[in-house]
């Protein structure tokens, strides 16, 4: 076995997220690719074998899956840290995706909201930085702006790429890549009427979404999750990315 394959048979992703809409794509897509002899989700609770099998039908690809009962807000515990590889077999090369992400509605707070888009996020990228991995890609938002006055929505999701961005430097082997689709399209375990009526006229206006207006069309949640695993495994020279356009083909996107 060269050296060459030696790194590519030890190469391994850890999800965050892995039960929401763009979160399972990625599980997905990560095992039935072939490029990951190890993939682990970190769940608060571990998805069910039934569940497993519909989200993942291909038996091989399923068997690359190890499950890691954990909560964000436990990742700056060593302990924790220690647990999840000492579960998991090391690997030359680690990407960390993160899909953790909730709404306003669900949240009940902007304190609680902000937690979840932010906090855990952003405990997501320091853990990725402290095991040494070497991307952390993650899902923000169209038009994330830390000095939104209008949108605190939009507001949390640029305090995100900023303090993720500090995370990373020229010394690290850490690349930060925020990705910011538009209306995701999918069907989600959880009914979200308005987000439905979104994505019904979405469809419907897609079309007409061109020019600059481009980026704003809704894209389907396992087109960005093959994105990201696309992103994952480019090379950036440059510590922290983000992108607006968001696509299967790599020399479609467009760093913002």
């Amino acid at each position: 076995m060269t050296e060459k394959t030696a790194d590519i048979v030890r190469t391994k992703a850890i999800v965050f997220g892995a039960t929401g809409l763009v979160g399972r794509n990625i599980l997905r897509q990560a095992c039935e690719s072939g490029r990951y002899d190890l993939v682990v989700a970190i769940v608060r609770n571990e998805l069910d074998a039934d569940l497993l099998s519909e989200m993942i039908p291909d038996m091989t690809a399923r068997l690359r899956l190890r499950q890691i009962r954990c909560s964000p807000a436990d990742l700056a515990d060593p302990d924790i840290i220690s647990q999840i590889f000492q579960t998991t077999p090391d690997g030359k090369v680690v990407h960390v995706y993160c899909a953790l992400g909730t709404t306003m509605k669900t949240a009940g707070s902007k304190e609680a909201f902000r937690r979840v888009d932010h906090d855990f996020v952003v405990a997501a990228a320091r853990f990725a930085r402290n095991i040494g991995a070497q991307r952390f890609i993650w899902v923000s938002s169209i038009g994330a702006d830390e000095k939104s006055r209008t949108s605190f929505y939009l507001k949390v999701k640029g305090e995100t790429e900023s303090d993720i961005a500090k995370l990373t430097d020229r010394k690290s082997n850490l690349r930060a890549i925020a990705v910011r689709p538009s209306l995701l399209l999918g069907e989600r375990e959880e009914t979200r009427v308005a987000e439905g009526v979104g994505q019904l006229l979405g469809r419907v206006i897609k079309p007409a979404l061109v020019g600059p207006a481009r980026h704003y069309k809704p894209i389907a949640a396992s087109e960005v999750a093959a994105a990201m695993i696309e992103l994952a495994f480019d090379e950036f020279s440059h510590p922290f990315l983000a992108f607006e356009r968001v696509s299967t083909k790599p020399e479609e996107m467009s760093p913002a």
